[in-house]
């Protein structure tokens, strides 16, 4: 159920790219995620948290989500703020492979392939399972969440999200 990490691990992979934490708008789409170009022109005022859509693949069916944080104390580009918590998800009925995976889980994996991955959850509800997270080398802490299609046991993975923040301890 506690997935122990180090920052260095607590990434995203797309395409055969890591993008490690905290993630950032440039290393996000130089992995190889379209992003709309008017994603850039988003103004981000001090304290505002913004999730945004970067599509894996042209028919939008696949995307990343980080959730950019303004942690400042003056209005900034999007492009310019950082993301502590990123999502996987998908709107296919029967998700597939897309060369992208967070923490090694990947859109289309049954729960036995994720259960031989990671071990079991921590709590899990039908299509819902949940991992806690320990950071081995850092201040922070959180879970990793991932939906299956259904709440088959043949079902695969159609959204994972990783949310991981830093308590200052």
């Amino acid at each position: 159920g506690v997935l122990t990490l180090k920052m260095a691990n607590a990434g995203i992979i797309i395409n055969g790219t890591g993008v490690a934490m905290p993630y950032t708008f440039a290393e996000l789409e130089a992995a190889g995620i379209r992003s709309a170009e008017d994603l850039r022109s988003i103004e981000m005022g001090a304290g505002d948290f913004y999730s945004v859509n970067m599509f894996l693949d042209e028919n939008e069916d696949y995307l990343v989500l980080p959730y950019f944080y303004n942690d400042g104390e003056e209005a900034v580009p999007i492009t310019e703020v950082d993301a502590e918590e990123i999502g996987m998800a998908t709107y296919a009925e029967e998700p597939v492979d897309q060369n992208v995976s967070l923490l090694g889980v990947k859109f289309g994996m049954t729960k036995a392939e994720v259960t031989d991955l990671l071990g079991a959850p921590s709590w899990e509800d039908g299509d819902y399972w949940e991992y806690q997270v320990a950071m081995e080398d850092s201040n922070y802490e959180g879970h990793f969440t991932i939906y299956f299609n259904t709440d088959a046991d043949d079902a695969v993975v159609s959204q994972a999200d990783l949310d991981i923040t830093d308590y200052g301890f």
